[in-house]
C-alpha cells in the first residue's frame, strides 16, 4: 500500500514537472525520490528488528524523513498559493 502510495506520488509529481516545468515541482519530485528509497531502508529495518536491535537506525531515518517531507509539503504549499 505505501509503496503504491509512493510510486502515484512521485508519477504525478514527475508528470507536474514535464508539464509545466515548474523547477520547485522538479525540486519536490527529486526529494520526494529521497524520501521514498528512506522509506525503504525503515521498511527493512523494521523488518530485521526482531532479529537485531536496528530501531535505533530506523529512528534516526525517520527523523530525517520527517524533514524531508515537511520540505517537499512547503514547497508544494507555496506553488499551490501561486496559482
Amino acid at each position: 500500500m505505501v509503496r503504491c502510495l509512493e510510486i502515484c506520488i512521485g508519477i504525478s509529481l514527475k508528470e507536474s514537472f514535464e508539464i509545466t516545468e515548474n523547477a520547485e515541482i522538479e525540486k519536490s519530485y527529486k526529494l520526494f525520490v529521497k524520501i521514498a528509497e528512506s522509506w525503504k531502508e525503515v521498511f527493512g529495518l523494521f523488518f530485521k528488528a526482531g532479529e537485531s536491535k536496528k530501531i535505533k537506525n530506523a529512528s534516526e531515518i525517520l527523523v530525517d524523513i520527517a524533514d524531508k517531507e515537511q520540505k517537499v509539503m512547503k514547497i508544494l504549499l507555496a506553488i499551490g498559493k501561486l496559482a
